[in-house]
C-alpha cells in the first residue's frame, strides 16, 4: 500500500510539474506572438502615415499645376485678343489709306526696310574716292525799260541815252545763266583726309552774237578748293567767287 501511495504521489507531482511547465511555455509563446503583432501594427501605421503625406503632396502639386495652366491660358487669351485687335486696327488703317489713295499698297506687299543707313543715290565711287554731284537749275525772267543788251547781270555803263535807238526800246529776256553744277570728292590716304570741291555756272564771257544765234552761254569756274586734314593740321586752298 505504501508503495502504491508513493507511486501515486510521484505520478501526481509529475503531472503537476508538467502542467506548470506547459502553462509557462504557452504563456511565453503567447507573449511573443503579441509582440510581433504589435510591431506589425506599428509598421503598418507608419506606412499609412507616409502614404497619406505623399497623397497630400501629390494633391498640392496638382493644384499648383492647375493654377499655372489657368494663368497660361488667360495670358494666351489676352495675347490672342490683343493680336486680333491690332490686326483689325491695321486692316482698318490700310482700308482708309487705300480708299483715299488707291495707289497705296498694303503693308504686307511693301518691301522690307533695311536697318543699314542708305547712301545718297547721286553718290558714286571711283576706286576709294566718293563723288557727290550737286547743283540746281534756275530760270529767270528779266525786264528792263531800256535795251542794254545784257543777259542776267546789268552793265550800268552800257545803259543807252535817249538820243539812241536802244534808249527808246524796252527789253524782256529769259535766261538760265544762274544755274549751277558742282562736284564734291572725298578720299582718305592713310591719316590724310582729302576733300575737293568744284562748282561752275554759266555767267562767263558770252559771245557778241549770243542773243542772235542761240542762247548758249559760256561756262565759268565759280568755286574750286582743296581741303587737306591730318590730325590737328588742316590746309585749305583754292578760289571762290566774290
Amino acid at each position: 500500500m505504501r508503495l502504491a501511495k508513493r507511486l501515486c504521489f510521484i505520478v501526481l507531482m509529475s503531472s503537476l510539474t508538467f502542467a506548470q511547465t506547459s502553462t509557462s511555455n504557452d504563456a511565453a509563446s503567447t507573449s511573443n506572438v503579441a509582440d510581433q503583432l504589435k510591431k506589425l501594427q506599428d509598421g503598418m501605421a507608419e506606412q499609412q502615415k507616409q502614404i497619406t503625406q505623399q497623397q497630400q503632396q501629390i494633391l498640392k502639386q496638382q493644384q499648383e499645376m492647375e493654377a499655372l495652366r489657368q494663368q497660361l491660358g488667360t495670358k494666351q487669351d489676352v495675347s490672342a485678343k490683343a493680336g486680333d485687335v491690332s490686326a483689325r486696327m491695321i486692316d482698318a488703317s490700310l482700308h482708309n489709306t487705300t480708299a483715299g489713295n488707291p495707289t497705296v499698297q498694303p503693308a504686307s506687299d511693301a518691301p522690307a526696310q533695311e536697318d543699314q543707313p542708305k547712301e545718297s543715290p547721286l553718290s558714286f565711287k571711283i576706286g576709294g574716292a566718293q563723288f557727290t554731284p550737286g547743283g540746281f537749275m534756275d530760270f529767270t525772267s528779266i525786264f528792263r525799260s531800256t535795251n542794254t543788251g545784257n543777259s542776267g547781270g546789268t552793265n550800268f555803263f552800257a545803259i543807252p541815252f535817249n538820243n539812241q535807238v536802244q534808249g527808246h526800246l524796252t527789253e524782256n529776256r529769259f535766261t538760265a545763266q544762274n544755274s549751277r553744277i558742282n562736284l564734291k570728292a572725298t578720299e582718305k590716304f592713310g591719316k590724310n583726309d582729302v576733300t575737293g570741291f568744284v562748282e561752275m555756272d554759266f555767267l562767263g564771257n558770252d559771245a557778241a552774237n549770243v542773243f542772235v544765234t542761240s542762247n548758249s552761254h559760256t561756262m565759268r569756274l565759280r568755286h574750286y578748293f582743296l581741303d587737306l586734314k591730318r590730325d590737328k593740321w588742316e590746309f585749305l586752298g583754292g578760289q571762290v567767287w566774290s
